[in-house]
C-alpha cells in the first residue's frame, strides 16, 4: 500500500469520527512502517489535523504482536445445561418416538387401516 493510500484510509477513518491516534494505530498494527504512516499523514496538516496527535500511540505495541478485540461470548457452550433445556429436549424426543411409532403401525397395518376408514365412512353416508 503506497502512502498515498495510507493517506485516504486516514482520512476515510477520520471523516468517520474515528481520532487520528486510533486510525495511525490501525495502520501501525497492520504492519505498515512508521516512516510511511508518519509521512503519509504530514500531508494531514493543511486539513486542520495537527502531526502532533501522531507522536506515539499511547501504548507502544511491536510489530509482531497485533492488538486483538476483546473477547467476546457467541455461545453458551462453556456453561451447564439448564433445567428447562433438558425438560424440552426430552419432551421432544418422547414425541418423535410416538410419531415415529404412529409412522410405523401405518406402514404395517395399511391394509386394516383402509379397510377400517373404508367402512367406517361408508356407514356415515348410508
Amino acid at each position: 500500500m503506497s502512502k498515498e493510500d495510507i493517506f485516504e484510509g486516514v482520512k476515510q477513518a477520520i471523516s468517520k469520527g474515528e481520532p487520528l491516534e486510533r486510525a495511525i494505530t490501525s495502520f501501525f498494527n497492520a504492519g505498515y512502517p512508521r516512516e510511511d504512516i508518519e509521512e503519509a499523514t504530514r500531508t494531514l496538516q493543511p486539513l486542520g489535523i495537527s502531526q502532533s496527535q501522531f507522536q506515539q500511540p499511547k501504548q507502544k505495541i511491536p510489530l509482531s504482536q497485533p492488538v486483538l478485540p476483546a473477547l467476546q461470548m457467541v455461545s453458551d457452550y462453556g456453561k451447564p445445561p439448564n433445567k428447562t433445556g433438558a425438560a424440552i429436549t426430552i419432551v421432544l424426543f418422547t414425541l418423535l418416538l410416538l410419531l415415529l411409532g404412529i409412522l410405523a403401525a401405518v406402514i404395517l397395518f395399511k391394509d386394516e387401516l383402509t379397510n377400517f376408514f373404508t367402512n367406517l365412512f361408508l356407514r356415515a353416508l348410508l
